[in-house]
């Protein structure tokens, strides 16, 4: 197996690193670390860690970095082998530029207006062929949004031309106050343009570029909203299903998709591109766009159904489509209970904002909610465990699961005394 080890070029002193790949006395790679400096005597070679003798303040940053770079070493070797290509000194020197930002002829440094940095940001991590730089993946929509943030922070700056290494607890404020009161947006929008620009900041620090203290201690916080977002109970799925339409049509094709997803808890980006391929016995194996993690979800009696029907699957309408006719179908499922969420809706002045109050529950109705609906349901299963789910879902930690979870605290307490009365018969 090939193994990656970090050294130090001296016995002695200041130095800096170079990072060994080895498989064999033939596959053998070197790179030299030349902007991560250390004192040679706080490195233990054999545990891959400073020592308690390390004089460097910032050696867990470093140590994180260090790690994370070997992490996507491996992860750049498997994806030679599958492409049939091997590892070499050239490769992996490129990897050590990309991966330090180093290789880029455009000249990016604390100085670097924000605004410019930003711009570098996207063109760097946008996701190219499956694979970004540095590990990045940044999809489609997922750029979408930062653009969006993008466009936010240009309106705050102002043509200010903020630098990277400005970017304080003040300006942080700022901006947020901004989106408060100019821009009147919801708390939730505004913790999302926040983690965007984290994202963005940390992204220059691990790249060695200066940022403000105020960041690197972590005074950049902003909590979001907690929100109840709805899901569909059993018993409202079984409405959908028994629901008759004229076949061949398109609310009729729009509900056989819901139940396909209320039933494999698959994004809309991957159920609109099922094939046959993906149907292997008695599972539906897919690699998912978002993440790129293959899920293995078992064929349930209400897909099989589905698939009988049109020995394959429904024909494919739009995603406009589908998030239109869901919400009729779950209307006339009369799925109504007045709920508190959010929706879009044009304000006085023409903009369209989320909008917190009550609504009748077909109305929030979405394409992900099929996702949250499977997950929560599973979930209040005693029987299925929460990496059951994840295997389904492609969730990476059950943190990221519990997201999903939408059960109420009635729903879970009569869980709870199910499991309790279970175990006292």
């Amino acid at each position: 197996m090939i193994e990656g080890k970090f050294y130090p070029s001296k016995k002695q002193g200041i130095c800096t690193l170079y990072y060994r790949l080895r498989k064999s006395r033939t596959s053998d790679y070197k790179v030299t670390i030349k902007h991560i400096k250390i004192n040679a005597e706080s490195w233990d070679t054999t545990k891959q860690k400073f020592n308690r003798n390390c004089i460097l303040t910032n050696y867990a940053e470093v140590q994180k970095i260090m790690q994370e770079f070997d992490s996507s070493v491996y992860e750049l070797n498997i994806k030679l082998m599958i492409k049939g290509q091997s590892m070499n000194n050239e490769i992996l020197k490129n990897h050590y530029l990309d991966f330090f930002n180093l290789g880029s002829k455009t000249k990016i440094d604390s100085n670097t207006s924000f605004t410019s940095y930003y711009s570098y940001y996207i063109e760097r991590n946008i996701k190219v062929d499956e694979q970004s730089v540095n590990g990045k993946n940044l999809g489609k929509n997922t750029i979408k949004g930062y653009k969006s943030t993008f466009n936010i922070w240009k309106k705050f700056d102002k043509n200010r031309n903020i630098k990277l290494c400005e970017i304080d607890y003040k300006i942080f404020s700022s901006f947020i106050k901004f989106q408060e009161t100019k821009l009147k947006y919801s708390r939730n929008t505004i913790a999302t343009n926040k983690n965007k620009l984290n994202a963005i900041l940390k992204y220059a620090y691990k790249s060695g570029i200066d940022v403000h203290q105020d960041f690197i201690r972590g005074n950049f916080v902003y909590k979001e909203e907690e929100t109840d977002s709805e899901y569909l109970t059993q018993e409202e799925i079984s409405s959908i299903i028994n629901l008759n339409f004229i076949q061949d049509t398109t609310i009729d094709y729009a509900r056989d998709w819901f139940v396909l997803q209320l039933f494999t808890a698959l994004r809309v980006s991957d159920l609109f591109v099922l094939t046959k391929n993906n149907f292997i016995k008695d599972f539906i194996i897919k690699k998912t766009r978002k993440t790129g993690k293959e899920v293995i979800i078992p064929i349930l009696p209400e897909t099989l159904e589905i698939i009988k029907k049109y020995n394959g699957l429904p024909n494919k309408i739009s995603e406009q489509q589908y998030n239109y006719y869901i919400k009729k179908i779950c209307e006339l499922a009369q799925i109504n209970e007045s709920i508190e969420g959010h929706r879009v809706i044009s304000n006085e002045e023409g903009i369209r904002r989320k909008t917190k109050s009550k609504y009748q529950k077909f109305e929030l109705i979405s394409s992900h909610t099929a996702r949250r609906s499977f997950i929560t349901n599973l979930s209040m299963n005693p029987n299925i465990t929460n990496y059951e789910i994840m295997a389904v879902s492609g969730h990476s930690s059950t943190k990221t699961l519990e997201l999903y979870v939408k059960s109420s605290n009635k729903e879970r307490a009569t869980s709870l005394k199910d499991k309790l009365l279970n175990n006292h018969q």
